[in-house]
């Protein structure tokens, strides 16, 4: 059951790149805010973020507010006519623990097993409570260089006239091209995002192998690494209030990308995890999952 959901996400996302849109750089779509739950007012996370806000932009759901069968009942809801058969399933994670026997020693280990609940956004529902209101703020730039100052165990910060951003794994150094040499100040702050993703593959800190295996360019760890850059950028872009300043990416690459999860299309929902805990990471917070009632 769980890996059909999978699969099905995985398509979707391939769907939307197939028709020249890249998913995980405007999720949102007409939706005033990054998917959450209606009830709890939680932000979705990971793959369950992009997967939503995709599929509120193709079907123009005009909230990203969603919520289970369960709690729009106890919110004294109901969902529409023959819409309860229209949810929308998503996947989480949830981390057991079991004993095995280890040169006849019991040994506790824990390992992550995948389950799925369904959602339905609140445009599918009737008779629940007004949304609450949601502000934004304005600083959006200074709360993008806070995401940076506050990244704890922070790589070297490399910032020089140069033509080229990286991430030197061996230094443990973050090199950029200066703020004047960038378009705006947003491709600036997306491009910071997308090499401190990198940097959290360090040894140091998360330990990915697209990172520290040192594979070469168009390898599937190399591809998946760009991949949890990308969408790190994104999460964070969306953090901080400039995502839709960002610019988008040229046809050529979104074809390359179509091409690739073409082949790989479960690579698509293994980055986005790696991503939301590399996007954690940089801001300091504590993993959680997208488990609900």
């Amino acid at each position: 059951m769980a890996n059909d959901i999978r699969d099905t996400i995985a398509q979707k996302f391939l769907d939307a790149l197939n028709a020249g849109i890249i998913p995980w750089r405007k999720p949102w779509g007409g939706s005033s805010a990054r998917p959450r739950n209606a009830i709890t007012q939680k932000p979705y996370r990971g793959v369950n973020a992009l997967y939503l806000g995709l599929l509120a932009n193709i079907k123009g759901y005009p909230t990203g507010e969603w919520l289970t069968l369960n709690q729009c009942k106890k919110a004294g809801g109901r969902v529409q006519g023959s819409e309860w058969k229209n949810g929308t399933a998503v996947v989480f994670w949830k981390f057991m623990k079991r004993e095995k026997m280890v040169n006849g020693q019991k040994v506790e280990e824990t390992f992550p097993l995948c389950r799925s609940f369904t959602v339905f956004n609140r445009a599918q529902c009737e008779g629940l409570p007004l949304p609450k209101e949601t502000s934004y703020t304005n600083n959006t730039i200074e709360t993008a260089q806070r995401i940076v100052d506050g990244m704890p165990n922070a790589p070297v910060m490399n910032i020089v006239q140069s033509d080229s951003a990286h991430y030197t794994p061996s230094t443990d150094t973050v090199t950029l091209p200066l703020l004047s040499q960038f378009v705006n100040a947003e491709s600036f702050y997306a491009t910071t995002f997308h090499e401190l993703a990198h940097a959290t593959g360090h040894k140091s800190r998360l330990n990915r192998d697209g990172v520290m295996a040192g594979q070469g360019f168009g390898s599937t760890s190399y591809s998946k690494e760009e991949l949890v850059a990308e969408m790190t950028a994104a999460f964070l872009s969306a953090e901080c209030g400039i995502l839709d300043q960002v610019e988008q990416n040229s046809t050529a690459y979104v074809q390359h990308w179509a091409a690739r999860l073409n082949k790989e299309p479960r690579m698509i929902i293994e980055a986005a995890g790696a991503a939301q805990k590399a996007a954690d990471y940089i801001l300091g917070t504590t993993f959680q999952t997208d488990d609900e009632d």
